[in-house]
């Protein structure tokens, strides 16, 4: 289960504490996330070290991730702003442990990441996310429905190289995934 939030120009390195030269750090995208009082965009914590990505690309796993660092390296998907972090078919982490650790989060809690993120300015998203548009997978068609624009997502395990090659496939080597466009149903309507 891996991935990160890719934007524009600016990165964010998520943590334990402040990013560098990001408005984001851990504690307060959590506090976004469940919907906490945060508000601002200026966050504390202590910690994470910023790092640059491409153009188009801003990374929301924690700093030193492998997955993140390299998945920011990937080429951007014209049209789309790319979101990076770890994903699972219904939900996502800012880590890959996120799970074990109870503190995954809700689609719901990615959409308020993503519209408060600098980097995003509206129009459809590549989410860089694992199995988030796998069969039965509900993550990447709730967050189209919330955020009510396109979501591109993939439909297995997202394997980053560390020269930014992407590969959606259940093992590191091949390619038997594909990246599925998700659009957004009237209404927003969201599933599990």
């Amino acid at each position: 289960m891996a991935v990160a939030v890719v934007a524009a120009p600016v990165a964010v390195a998520v943590g334990e504490g402040c990013l560098a030269t990001a408005p984001l750090c851990a504690a307060n995208l959590l506090e976004i996330a469940s919907g906490g009082a945060s508000g601002g965009s200026a966050i504390v914590g202590g910690g994470a070290a910023a790092r640059a990505t491409a153009k188009g690309v801003a990374s929301l796993t924690a700093a030193g991730d492998d997955f993140g660092i390299w998945a920011s390296k990937a080429n951007a998907k014209a049209g789309y702003t790319g979101v990076i972090i770890h994903g699972a078919k219904h939900d996502f982490g800012l880590t890959v442990d996120a799970w074990k650790k109870g503190t995954n989060f809700s689609f719901r809690a990615l959409a308020r990441l993503v519209r408060q993120h600098p980097n995003y300015n509206g129009g459809p998203v590549r989410l860089i996310s694992c199995e988030t548009g796998g069969c039965d997978a509900t993550a990447a068609q709730n967050l189209a429905n919330a955020l009510q624009v396109k979501v591109m997502a993939p439909t297995d395990i997202v394997w980053a190289k560390p020269n930014g090659v992407l590969r959606v496939f259940l093992k590191p080597h091949g390619k038997t995934g594909e990246w599925k466009v998700f659009e957004p149903m009237s209404g927003g309507g969201v599933g599990p």
